[in-house]
């Protein structure tokens, strides 16, 4: 409004249009630069051609980028894998130990029950309180451990396997095992103590 009111009194219009003139030019020598900016270049061949291959070194890092990223990766699921196999592997190991002890220990434990030891334990599958009913109904009424003894030594002399003896004498395998294991053990005199 000030530039108006200057022209109206008269002074200096010239060099105040002239301000306005070479700002206005300025402004759109500005906008003008800004709109080049923003367009795509010259459009000379030349100039596209080194827009794709700047472009295409672009992709091609990327690529390699991707491709470093994802052997990195395989490298890494290979470790996993390995780890995850060896932990598997030593897991099965020791669960056929495990189930290896408690076979032996339910051995101890028959020919514990057989002998007539009593064991001050509560079998778990037996409420407190009840008295535990026979596995076997020859645990009922069972023959005395020497006669039974006795009687595997015999058929163990007559050239009969472990597993042979127990299907004929009707007893677990584990336990005849341990019962010749024993004879070897104590040469030939049966249960130590004997």
């Amino acid at each position: 409004m000030t530039s108006f009111t200057v022209i109206a009194a008269g002074t200096e219009v010239t060099s105040q249009q002239w301000l306005l003139l070479a700002a206005a030019v300025l402004a759109g020598f500005i906008f003008m630069r800004m709109i080049r900016r923003t367009t795509p270049s010259d459009g000379t061949p030349r100039q596209y051609r080194r827009e794709i291959e700047a472009a295409a070194g672009q992709q091609a890092a990327i690529r390699h980028d991707l491709e470093a990223i994802l052997i990195e990766l395989d490298k890494l699921s290979r470790d996993v894998g390995g780890q995850i196999e060896t932990r598997f592997a030593r897991l099965e190991r020791i669960i056929a130990d495990a189930d290896k002890r408690i076979a032996a220990l339910r051995i101890l434990l028959d020919a514990a029950k057989s002998a007539g030891a009593t064991l001050n334990v509560q079998d778990p599958t037996v409420p407190s309180g009840a008295t535990p009913a026979p596995a076997n109904p020859s645990d009922a009424a069972p023959a005395t451990v020497e006669s039974r003894t006795r009687r595997i030594y015999e058929l163990a002399d007559q050239g009969m396997t472990a597993a042979q003896i127990a299907r004929q004498l009707d007893q677990h395998a584990g336990e005849v095992e341990l019962i010749l294991n024993l004879r070897d053990a104590t040469g030939g005199r049966g249960w130590p103590g004997r």
